[in-house]
């Protein structure tokens, strides 16, 4: 049991984590992966040396699947050494050291210590500076196989997570071996779980041809499970592994969208993970779409949209385009949000749902959608050739490629806006001398066809 204490105005706050010492005895194919996920995982903890990493939030049972697979590589024959904050779960044959800041006994510190200890596989429990960072790499390379955890959303999001951190992207590339993304969602009670077919808004939801299963299980609530149809948890599951193509791109220091494209190619996301369980009658479709709205992978609204123009014409665009006074302003508010800490694709989001002109809403939302696709944002704002100039893409995918995305919006953001600034200049200065040639050419206009000829005829 973990016990926390904070004290409040006017009483004791004190939150109780439970720990089942079970879960620190199970090994990876009850965790339930998907076998090709699982089969790649067992392959690359395997490896003799490198870094495999786990990401997800807080209490997504990230401590877990590395315990689990601490165990199926725990023979007696290897020496697996671990620093964690705290030890959750203690496993024979596995040397487990305790943070303690009491004592100055940081990750760092602490992964320094068993470095000497002759270890053949090491577990940092988190990395959370670039010191731990770098003291993990370089363990890599010299031979150790190195298992930690990171909170980040998505499993490619470790990777810009570590190069934020100041990790050199060619020793990210040569060290990391692969990420695995997690989520937890509950278990649906085996004994009261109903079947049901999947009604057009579920269909939707989970993008289900008309060809595909249409039963679903949704839940009812029985003793078992105290009436919350609910008896347990999975995992839903995302991997990347880091084969040539994705190091190349590590070591190029492409975006994080184009890194999300490529792994896709390889293994299938956590959104597809979940409809499988879904179809596979372990868990609900509002507990997974719980979940996945957190990370905005999930639609907010669908409508229906009758397309009038030819077939495969592919994203549907408004033929107006935003003004530059628009463009400035959305370049501005893109710099602030992403400078803030919010994610891309929310702050499309955001700027979306904020504005009053219709134009700039659809605008917003295609780009957004094209992002969400596992686009990059230049290639996203490039279905709005008429919006967004070649100049302006062309800027913005060197600060995808370059890991700077918030600086250069910043610094585009002040271009734009000095560029409106002097076209109302320009224009502002323009309008007293095309006033008085426009006086000038009415009076010339007067004179020539009134009274001139008045003057012929006298």
């Amino acid at each position: 049991m973990r016990i926390s204490t904070l004290p409040s105005g006017s009483n004791e706050r004190v939150v109780l984590r439970l720990l089942d010492r079970q879960a620190g005895r199970l090994n990876l194919e009850q965790l339930g992966m998907h076998p090709d996920v699982l089969s790649k995982v067992a392959e690359l903890i395997g490896k003799p040396h490198g870094i495999f990493l786990v990401t997800g939030p807080t209490g997504s049972g990230k401590t877990t699947t590395l315990y689990a697979a601490l165990g199926q590589l725990n023979n007696r024959s290897r020496n697996i050494l671990t620093v964690e904050d705290p030890v959750e779960y203690y496993i024979d044959g596995i040397g487990q050291t305790q943070v303690n800041t009491k004592v100055d006994m940081s990750f760092a510190r602490g992964l320094r210590a068993i470095l000497r200890q002759d270890p053949d596989i090491v577990m940092v429990g988190e990395i959370r500076d670039l010191e731990t960072a770098e003291i993990a790499v370089q363990s890599s390379l010299t031979g150790h196989l190195v298992f930690s955890t990171l909170h980040t959303n998505t499993a490619v999001g470790a990777v810009t997570r570590l190069r934020d951190m100041g990790v050199e992207p060619f020793l990210l590339s040569s060290t990391l071996l692969g990420v695995l993304a997690q989520r937890l969602v509950r278990r649906l009670c085996p004994h009261c779980k109903e079947p049901h077919e999947a009604t057009p808004a579920e269909r939707q939801k989970l993008n289900l041809s008309i060809d595909s299963p249409s039963t679903i299980w949704s839940p009812k609530g029985c003793d078992a499970c105290n009436n919350s149809g609910y008896l347990g948890r999975s995992g839903l599951y995302e991997l990347v592994v880091v084969d040539s193509e994705m190091q190349t791109m590590i070591h190029d220091g492409a975006s994080e969208q184009k890194l999300e494209a490529a792994a896709r190619k390889n293994t299938a996301g956590i959104r597809n993970d979940g409809v499988d369980k879904i179809l596979e009658g372990i868990t609900s479709v509002d507990e997974v779409m719980r979940l996945l709205r957190e990370k905005e992978l999930v639609p907010l609204e669908i409508h229906e949209v009758k397309d009038s123009g030819p077939k495969g014409s592919g994203l549907k665009i408004s033929r107006g385009s935003m003004s530059s006074l628009d463009l400035a302003l959305v370049t501005r508010q893109m710099a602030t949000l992403l400078q803030a800490g919010t994610p891309l694709e929310e702050t499309l989001g955001a700027i979306a749902n904020q504005t009053s002109k219709k134009i700039v809403n659809r605008t917003m939302l295609g780009v957004r959608g094209k992002v969400v696709e596992g686009y990059s944002l230049a290639d996203s704002l490039g279905q709005f050739p008429n919006t967004f100039p070649e100049l302006y893409r062309a800027t913005i995918a060197a600060g995808e490629n370059s890991g700077h995305l918030d600086a250069v919006l910043e610094r585009l953001a002040d271009y734009t806006e000095n560029h409106q600034a002097m076209q109302q200049k320009i224009t502002s200065a323009l309008i007293y001398p095309v006033l008085l040639t426009g006086i000038a050419i009415l009076v010339v206009s007067g004179l020539l066809g009134y009274v001139v000829p008045q003057v012929v005829g006298v």
